[in-house]
């Protein structure tokens, strides 16, 4: 037993000690819930985090949006440096969603903080950290890899960790280094996030073909058939009595709106429309933005990809051409929304759209091809109570091993 608690505080050696005051966290829920109070809940938050829950920290990230009042939102980027031992995982969600702020002011604010505390000697030093937490990650994958026998589970640890059912020692790894408190000295300093970003992203996950595995994919060759009436079975219909071509077109985007917003949302946040014209045709792209804690297949997709899935629906009569394809990658890349798009069509790619599918690939791009077949096997694993995006899942895992 006196081994057993010895080796739990080893693993809490990172970790922020809490000892929770329910009166105090009813209090700064009540003054959150009103614009004339909430800088005084961002006060108690950054002051005596370590005497609230966890939960504390998802109600600061929210009070940080730009929905919420200007100043609320000043305080807490003002906060960010003067408040010690601030949660790693809270800081850089903070300096994240603040960095996108409309207002620059609140940027400016952020700038200030960082330039009050930091000198040449923080900075070298704390490259330095920076660094040595990348080279420890370099040194310590391959073994990592081999503890978890999959490039996949290990995808999964690190970017859900407590989720799944993983190795204790790892697990204990990726909670601490996500749980670490940084030091006044190192408030604001964004570079050690960036790099351990940019190693989980180019190093452990350059090899990853998809999210589940390939037994958990069985079940979109042959998903659950429906044997009664239900939204399925008329959102099915729908698609069949929809003709391919200009006709048809507008009813196909709704057609293909319904089904998605069935088996999407949630976890993912209802679609943004974005038209346009071509061919003097008005069509509509579909946003579908990834919340930070939609969990699973979609936070790969976020650490991946990017923040959203931008969607076109095609009605063409034919298999698309690479022309089509290459033209839909426009919308994709480094510094864009997303790297990360869907093609709904109702007869696939021919030999041209393939190769274009592959050419936007080589800058990046992932485009994937859905018809209605995937849609339909989409619906039915739904009905079922089981993951509808496993079919895209399933597309991708495809398309690379394709390459």
């Amino acid at each position: 037993m006196a081994k057993e608690n010895k080796k739990n505080n080893e693993n809490d050696v990172f970790r922020i000690k809490r000892n929770t005051d329910k009166k105090l966290w009813e209090q700064v829920q009540e003054y959150a819930s009103s614009d004339k109070n909430k800088i005084k809940a961002v006060q108690i938050i950054f002051s005596q985090h370590y005497q609230l829950p966890e939960e504390c920290i998802k109600l600061i990230k929210k009070l940080a949006h730009k929905e919420q009042p200007k100043g609320v939102r000043i305080q807490i980027a003002k906060n960010l440096g003067q408040v010690e031992n601030i949660p790693f995982g809270m800081y850089t969600d903070l300096v994240s969603i603040l960095s996108n702020d409309p207002e620059l002011e609140i940027k400016e604010a952020i700038v200030k903080t960082q330039l009050a505390i930091f000198g040449e000697t923080t900075l070298k030093y704390a490259e330095a950290f920076s660094k040595s937490l990348q080279n420890t990650f370099t040194v310590f994958s391959p073994a990592m890899q081999s503890i978890l026998n999959s490039q996949i589970a290990l995808q999964r640890a690190i970017g859900m960790s407590g989720i799944f059912k993983i190795p204790a020692s790892v697990s204990s790894l990726l909670d601490s280094i996500h749980a670490i408190s940084l030091p006044k000295q190192l408030v604001g300093l964004t570079s050690i996030s960036e790099n351990l970003n940019k190693l989980l992203n180019n190093e452990l996950l350059k090899n990853i073909n998809s999210y589940y595995l390939p037994d958990e994919l069985r079940i979109v060759d042959k998903p659950p058939q429906l044997t009664k009436a239900s939204t399925g079975t008329v959102l099915i219909k729908k698609l069949k009595d929809c003709k391919a071509g200009k006709e048809d077109w507008g009813n196909y985007e709704d057609v293909c709106k319904e089904i998605l917003l069935y088996c999407f949302v949630p976890p993912l946040l209802e679609p943004l429309e974005q038209s346009k014209t071509e061919n003097d045709l008005h069509k509509r792209d579909l946003i579908f933005h990834i919340p930070h804690d939609a969990g699973n297949f979609w936070q790969y997709l976020l650490m991946k990809f990017g923040m959203a899935i931008i969607v076109e629906c095609k009605n063409y009569q034919d298999k698309l051409n690479e022309n089509t394809i290459l033209i839909s990658s426009k919308y994709l890349g480094n510094g864009k929304l997303t790297k990360f798009g869907l093609v709904l069509t109702r007869k696939g790619l021919n030999e041209g759209g393939k190769k274009g599918q592959k050419s936007s690939w080589g800058e990046k791009k992932l485009l994937i091809c859905l018809t209605d077949d995937d849609l339909t096997k989409m619906i039915m694993l739904k009905e079922s109570n089981e993951e509808p995006w496993k079919v895209i899942d399933n597309a991708i895992r495809e398309f690379l091993q394709s390459l």
